[in-house]
C-alpha cells in the first residue's frame, strides 16, 4: 500500500496574518516500495535538488533516492556515477561506458561522442561512417574517402587498386607511368 503524504501549499491573503491553506494528499513510493518524504525527480535536504537528467527512466520517470540522489534505474548511456553526473572517460561511451570508441576516430584518444559512439571529428584516413567502422570503397582513399585511385595503377578484380588510405598503388603501375600513385 502506497504512504500517503499531506502537502500544504499556503498563501498570505492580507498583512493580517490570515492564511488561507489547500491540502493536496499525494501518493510517493520509492521502486523499491518504500515511502518517498519527496516527489518524483527530487532528492536532498527539503526536497530542493533534482535528479539527474541522465537517469534512465524507471517507467515513465527519471527518478532516484530521496536522500542520496542515486539513480534508481542506472545511467543513460553516456554517463557513470551513482548520480550519473560523470560522462564516460575519453575513449569510452554507451551504456556504463562499456563500449570502446572506435580506433579509426580522428583525433586525440580515438574521441568519440560518449552516447552514441559517433566520431567527434570525422575519420582517420581511408575511413569512413559515423562510427569510422567502414574502410573507402573500391577507387577511393584517404581523408572521407575524397581521394580517386588513379587509372594507371595496375589491378586484379579480386583487390582494390589503391591503397584505401595512401593511394599508393601496390601492383605497380601501368607501363610507362610511375611513382607510389602511378602519377609520374
Amino acid at each position: 500500500m502506497a504512504a500517503k503524504l499531506t502537502r500544504w501549499s499556503c498563501k498570505l491573503l492580507t498583512l493580517i496574518t490570515v492564511f488561507l491553506c489547500c491540502v493536496q494528499i499525494l501518493t510517493a513510493v520509492t521502486p523499491l516500495g518504500r515511502p518517498s518524504p519527496c516527489f518524483d525527480g527530487a532528492f536532498g535536504a527539503a526536497c530542493k535538488t533534482k535528479c539527474s537528467p541522465y537517469c534512465a527512466p524507471v517507467g515513465r520517470s527519471r527518478s532516484c533516492d530521496h536522500v542520496s540522489g542515486t539513480c534508481f534505474g542506472g545511467c543513460s548511456a553516456g554517463r557513470i556515477g551513482k548520480r550519473c553526473d560523470t560522462p564516460c572517460p575519453v575513449g569510452r561511451y554507451g551504456r556504463y561506458c562499456l563500449k570502446s570508441c572506435n580506433v579509426n576516430c580522428r583525433g586525440s584518444n580515438n574521441a568519440c561522442h560518449p552516447a552514441t559512439g559517433q566520431c567527434r571529428s570525422g575519420c582517420e584516413d581511408g575511413y569512413h561512417g559515423r562510427m569510422c567502422d567502414a574502410v573507402c570503397e573500391s577507387w577511393r582513399f584517404g581523408r572521407d574517402c575524397q581521394g580517386h585511385c588513379s587509372q594507371k595503377c595496375t589491378h586484379v578484380k579480386t583487390s582494390p587498386p589503391c591503397d584505401h588510405v595512401t593511394g599508393a598503388c601496390p601492383m605497380g603501375c601501368v607501363p610507362g607511368y610511375k611513382g607510389k600513385r602511378c602519377n609520374m
